[in-house]
């Protein structure tokens, strides 16, 4: 189903999507959205559609209303009559705009979905290890911006909402709290996707063949998704389920940092260390989402991944 899906290095791009508010209480991404349609951005050479996710959750100032909309573009829960939540049913509107999910050509073939974090993620920007255009583009950005970081997420069908879209991917910035607008956050994150926007009309006047762009191959770093890590709990007693430690404060506002077997990656209340124990090893591992607030409800302390080498193909525009 997927493959052949993702734009490449050839493919024009006619429609391009921006999102935010995909959760209500990350303003950052609420806000660019709404200045951008009031501004009426336009493409050069393409449309570009502004698109509120959740503007019920927005409204209330929370993550979600029901359910994470974030989790429900999986082709079976688009297609589940029996899943009747707002996120679910707001999905489904959204798979009609920008999709349908299961077409090789969709209506949106860029999907630029604004979300933040409370980790020290800075922008990390996340996308399907296949989307070599997302790879491209945010090699660009990378090389206006080197604190950008590229983040493989789903490697398989992704239930996020740039996944309705030919190619998409997610800017997760932080770190900011819920709830509030982070000034310099939202500065570079709208110049970037203004960046963006600039890049996305240079490739296609290069697919067309009426400019004299070249392309060049260049080196960067990827944190590849290998599975998020739980919190220790309590198996009895009174306080059973509950948090039996905090993460370490080596770990927390690190994110992308090195982690190894016998690193200390949680801290009993008492003071005593839990140490990683893998069963993953190597000089490659790290880790990203390190106390992301919205986590513990998932218990997920940090997400573990590796970091790899890749040689990415984008224009040459500086």
């Amino acid at each position: 189903m997927w493959e052949g899906r993702w734009l490449d290095v050839s493919s024009p791009v006619r429609r391009v999507a921006i999102v935010g508010g995909t959760h209500g209480n990350e303003l950052n991404g609420v806000y660019i959205q709404r200045a951008l349609k009031m501004a009426g951005v336009r493409g050069e050479g393409f449309d570009v559609v502004m698109l509120e996710a959740n503007p019920e959750a927005a409204k209330l100032n929370r993550r979600y209303v029901e359910e994470d909309l974030n989790r429900c573009f999986k082709v079976e829960d688009l297609e589940n009559p029996g899943r009747t939540s707002l996120e679910q049913n707001r999905a489904r509107e959204i798979n009609e705009i920008l999709g349908p999910k299961k077409s090789k050509t969709p209506r949106a073939d860029f999907v630029i979905d604004l979300h933040g974090t409370t980790s020290n993620s800075g922008t990390a920007l996340m996308m399907h290890p296949k989307d070599s255009f997302s790879h491209a583009l945010a090699a660009h950005l990378q090389h206006l911006d080197p604190s950008v970081r590229i983040c493989h997420w789903f490697d398989s069908e992704s239930p996020t909402l740039p996944s309705v879209g030919r190619s998409g991917l997610t800017f997760e910035v932080g770190p900011i709290s819920w709830g509030v607008v982070e000034p310099e956050l939202y500065s570079n994150s709208l110049r970037l996707i203004q960046a963006a926007l600039s890049y996305i009309a240079a490739h296609n006047s290069f697919v067309e063949g009426s400019s004299q762009l070249q392309t060049e191959s260049c080196s960067v770093d990827a944190y590849a998704r290998i599975r998020p890590v739980s919190f220790p709990r309590y198996e009895s007693g009174e306080f059973q389920g509950d948090l039996q430690a905090m993460l370490h404060p080596n770990l927390h506002g690190n994110d992308f940092s090195p982690l190894a077997i016998g690193d200390p990656i949680f801290k009993r209340w008492d003071g005593t260390d839990i140490y990683f124990d893998g069963p993953e090893e190597g000089e490659d591992l790290t880790f990203f989402f390190a106390n992301e607030a919205a986590y513990y409800e998932k218990n997920v302390a940090f997400v573990l991944a590796r970091t790899r080498k890749l040689t990415i193909q984008r224009l040459k525009l500086s």
